[in-house]
């Protein structure tokens, strides 16, 4: 639920790369979900009056989170991740989109390519062509549903590593996706953020586990979000983590921030996901992803209810997610089954 939370909040006012025209039409701290608006004044304002044409409203969430409700749907309905089912599910929302980014509720380039890819008839097992060289951050938002469906760290990196081959073709973006996840596994399980470091490290010496991640130095990114808490730099305003690390798209620049606001505010959900939705940027996936951290570290019951409230379909979505939670640690439930043709 932090995931779409995170989401949700940023939506709204997506892609604001100068703050100055986020502040003009949205103000500079925004505390509740927003419509996108008909009339935005920055870049990326055709997506805004898109979205606003289409209905999309206050409340409603990115395609990414669309695809990460539909792998929810998939397990709670399967009461396991199968990938077959999962990808049945890609091909049918590929159905509802014309190929062209102002589709859907805005479709982003991995979706498009893989659109493309299954409509020249590749076959989702062929991972020799089929996958993008995309560097987003989409499939480390994905991951989360196995961070939380799994609760060993070798299940879960074999589990991920077989949700993303098919979406991912870069080996590094993979790789940081699923550290990634295991990272969110480590703090559902119980990981204090003060020994999140030294656990992930661990991991890393874990031939197993090591294969689905090489190399190791990205065992070692998620403790440097304890930078956060050093002298001086605690002294950052949060809202400027994107400055340092960066305010695009690239899943590089957007895990950094993310774990620098996990390290800096672990146990306040609420303006850890306020500070990545209001810093600009590729807002919305930098949100989602804090917003997996801190619900890791702090449960739903930190995050807002208001917020629950504001999301679109929030009861199914509730729902979904208890479902998802249940199966947790069920090893009789937790069979991987790859994507097919």
């Amino acid at each position: 639920m932090g995931v779409l939370v995170g989401d949700g909040l940023g939506f709204g006012m997506q892609w604001y790369y100068d703050r100055e025209q986020k502040n003009k039409d949205f103000g500079p701290w925004v505390t509740d979900m927003v419509d996108p608006k008909h009339d935005g004044t920055h870049h990326f304002a055709y997506v805004s009056k898109y979205r606003h044409e289409q209905g999309f409203r206050a409340g409603d969430v990115s395609q990414m989170a669309e695809i990460y409700s539909d792998l929810m749907r998939s397990v709670a309905e399967k009461g396991k991740y199968d990938g077959a089912d999962f990808c049945r599910r890609l091909d049918a929302l590929f159905g509802s989109l014309s190929g062209e980014s102002l589709s859907g509720r805005y479709t982003d380039g991995i979706v498009n390519k893989l659109r493309k890819q299954r409509a020249k008839g590749v076959a989702w097992d062929n991972l020799d062509h089929i996958g993008t060289d995309e560097t987003t951050a989409d499939g480390a938002v994905h991951a989360v549903v196995l961070a939380a469906l799994y609760s060993e760290p070798i299940e879960l990196v074999a589990a991920a590593d077989s949700l993303l081959r098919p979406l991912l073709r870069d080996d590094f973006i993979r790789s940081n996706s699923i550290v990634f996840a295991l990272t969110v596994q480590a703090l559902i399980n119980g990981v204090s953020i003060n020994d999140l470091g030294g656990h992930i490290k661990k991991l890393g010496f874990d031939p197993a586990i090591r294969k689905f991640s090489q190399p190791f130095d990205n065992f070692l990114t998620p403790g440097y979000g304890a930078a956060a808490t050093k002298q001086g730099l605690d002294k950052i305003d949060p809202k400027d983590v994107p400055l340092l690390f960066g305010d695009d798209c690239q899943l590089t620049h957007l895990l950094p921030s993310a774990y620098f606001l996990a390290h800096r505010l672990p146990e306040d959900f609420e303006n850890g996901v306020l500070y990545a939705s209001n810093s600009g940027g590729q807002n919305v996936v930098r949100a989602a992803l804090t917003g997996a951290l801190l619900g890791a570290m702090n449960g739903v019951d930190a995050i807002p209810e208001r917020w629950l409230s504001q999301l679109t379909a929030s009861p199914e979505l509730m729902e979904l997610a208890s479902k998802v939670a249940d199966l947790g640690g069920n090893e009789d439930g937790l069979n991987v089954a790859a994507c097919g043709p």
